[in-house]
């Protein structure tokens, strides 16, 4: 696993780090550190029957009430990160999660 200039807390290698497919992550562009929107590129390995895939998103977080986080993603292109070779890019089409703190540790929603 390869993680390139990712910020402490990054909800996405939180999220795949225990996933043995993931290969590797990548923060492209912070696009608007204000508002905690993401350019994103990550990949993962190869599983059967599948081949290799990567992704490019473009992410925003939102930390709400009592440690709350609320995470949302897309698919975007981006000529900075094209299509990498023995991969095939995946649509994430839209995708979100949330993150609540509990007694017994983090509540994924």
């Amino acid at each position: 696993m390869k993680f390139v200039n990712i910020p402490l807390g990054f909800y996405y290698y939180i999220i795949v780090a225990g996933d043995e497919l993931f290969d590797y992550g990548e923060l492209v562009e912070m696009l608007d550190p204000n508002n905690n929107v993401a350019l994103v590129y990550a990949s993962t390995k190869p599983f059967w029957p599948t081949s290799a895939r990567d992704f490019v998103v473009v992410q925003v977080m939102e930390y709400g009430d009592q440690g709350l986080a609320r995470i949302a993603t897309t698919s975007v292109k981006d000529s900075r990160r094209p299509e990498a070779s023995g991969k095939v890019r995946a649509e994430a089409g839209f995708a979100g999660w949330a993150f609540t703190p509990t007694s017994g540790g983090t509540e994924v929603m």
